[in-house]
């Protein structure tokens, strides 16, 4: 990767917070955000994260959805 590419991901506070709690990447917060903003994740919910590649968005649905809800 280039070296300017490496340095902004290491000074970017999501970044940072993403390897400190061990998500898969910084899009985590980003749903966090629109969960909370509009309640988009209701527990017991059924989700499909259609092209869920890294899973980063999966892992915040499967938390908000709870144990009653399918992702």
């Amino acid at each position: 990767m280039p070296r300017r590419f490496v340095q902004e991901r290491r000074n970017d506070p999501y970044y940072r917070a993403a390897q400190r709690d061990g998500l898969r990447s910084r899009a985590a917060f980003k749903l966090a955000h629109l969960d909370e903003r509009f309640g988009l994740l209701p527990r017991g919910a059924r989700v499909l994260d259609l092209g869920a590649a890294p899973g980063g968005w999966s892992v915040v649905a499967r938390e908000r959805v709870g144990p009653r809800g399918a992702v």
